[in-house]
């Protein structure tokens, strides 16, 4: 018979438990991503498609928050216009308002194509990596 084991020595074989099922959970989402890796690209041609079919789209997004931006813009300098009159008197309310809208809007669709630019990197990353990761898987198949 075994003696109980102490508070550090339970919570030391916890930990190792816990380890080794985070371990196991790790190797079968691998493995998982692995088959679908495997069952959805059959070429690296399958795969530069899908790359740039989702490139495109965020492209396409890109396009829409930059005509977006131009709006803005255009809106931002016509109030700065509309500032100018008051140049020597207080601006109305509603024109700070308007103003700080304005920048607000601009700042906004910047941060929204810097994003999306972002996304389209990532996208680029992810991809690589998939290739990298479906030409290992292969030729570890291979005889």
């Amino acid at each position: 018979v075994e003696a109980p084991l102490t508070e550090a020595q339970q919570a030391a074989r916890d930990a190792e438990l816990k380890k080794q099922r985070d371990a196991e959970r790790v190797a079968q989402e691998q493995k998982r991503r692995d088959v679908a890796l495997m069952t959805t690209y059959a070429t690296e041609q399958d795969l530069d498609v899908a790359r740039d079919r989702q490139v495109r789209e965020v492209e396409r997004s890109i396009a829409q928050a930059q005509e977006k931006l131009a709006t803005a813009q255009k809106n931002k300098a016509k109030l700065s216009k509309d500032k100018e009159f008051y140049k020597n008197g207080a601006l109305p309310d509603d024109l700070k308002d308007s103003l700080k809208r304005a920048d607000a809007n601009v700042a906004a669709e910047e941060a929204n194509i810097a994003t999306k630019k972002k996304e389209i990197d990532d996208i680029k990353a992810r991809f690589e990596a998939d290739r990298l990761r479906l030409r290992e898987l292969r030729s570890d198949k291979a005889p």
